[in-house]
């Protein structure tokens, strides 16, 4: 009997020893406003993730191989493929409402301009050729103009292009991160840490949000995503199309979420952790339910 209790003695301390040390795989999976995400145990830059039209791969770039490049991976984080290689740095890719396609921007030739690759990778095509930079383009619903900003007189600018790079025009003289309206009439942007809503016909600008960056359109357009730091760090908020009703899906107790996107069912977000509060230091991908439950690591690991 006494060995007995020797041996159960020591498999409840293997036990504890083993929730201790051992991560819990659900650990990752808990309800936004209740949970911290883990500190990143490596110096990676994970940034710009964005769905696919099928609402089953997530692009994005790192620096997981040294310099900034284009990779894609399932929705859960599996099978990552590296699309880009070369000394240069690549960014902000977006897929075609048709999956065909990749827009990103590159500095390969000096300072960044826009590109354009095949869904693998293939084919890559240099759109823009300004003498400063042109980053951060966003598709028309229709696959066929791009937005993105462009540095002109001393600001970034919001332009318009066919999707084969022609027939560039300037929408909005100073703005940041345009992203279209499902329906393209509308492009929303930053300005000053401030989110606006403009028509596409070139109308004046409605400033819809204060304190808001990054907007990002709901799959129906009733809703607007954004990051804001208005109660202390970043979290990630959901307003009404028009500005109205904004509430609150994180609360984030170190670092900062930024950067959320919509799948293409409306039902998860995909967004970007920094643990340090700097989008140059560490970043994990994250993806969450759209209320802001159920956070999910994707490239921490």
């Amino acid at each position: 009997m006494k060995r007995i209790r020797i041996v159960l003695a020591c498999l409840v301390m293997i036990w504890v020893l083993y929730r201790s040390f051992v991560r819990n795989p659900d650990a990752e999976i808990e309800p936004a406003n209740n949970v911290q995400p883990p500190i990143a145990t490596t110096f990676i830059r994970n940034g710009s993730p964005s769905w696919s039209p099928d609402g089953e791969k997530i692009i994005f770039y790192s620096d997981r191989n040294g310099n900034d490049e284009i990779y894609i991976m399932n929705e859960d984080g599996t099978g990552m493929e590296r699309l880009t290689n070369n000394p240069a740095s690549e960014g902000y890719p977006t897929i075609s409402p048709n999956g065909s396609t990749i827009a990103f921007d590159s500095n390969r030739n000096g300072n960044f301009d826009i590109y354009i690759m095949n869904i693998d990778g293939t084919d890559q095509r240099r759109l823009t050729d300004n003498p400063a930079n042109d980053v951060s383009a966003s598709w028309s619903p229709d696959g066929k103009k791009l937005a993105y900003m462009s540095y002109i007189n001393g600001a970034f600018a919001i332009r318009l292009m066919n999707a084969d790079g022609s027939d560039k025009k300037t929408l909005v003289d100073e703005g940041w991160f345009p992203r279209w309206s499902p329906d393209g009439s509308q492009i929303t942007y930053n300005s000053h840490n401030d989110t606006y809503l403009i028509n596409v016909n070139e109308s004046e600008p409605k400033k819809i949000a204060v304190a808001a960056s990054y907007p990002t359109w709901s799959p129906s357009g009733a809703r607007i995503a954004y990051q804001s730091r208005i109660d202390g760090n970043q979290d990630i908020y959901i307003m009404d199309s028009d500005g109205s009703n904004p509430v609150k899906i994180t609360t984030i107790a170190v670092g900062d979420l930024i950067d959320p996107r919509w799948s293409p069912d409306g039902s998860k977000f995909v967004y970007v952790y920094l643990p340090n509060g700097n989008q140059y230091g560490p970043s994990i991908i994250y993806v969450m339910n759209a209320n802001g439950s159920s956070q999910i690591a994707l490239t921490n690991r």
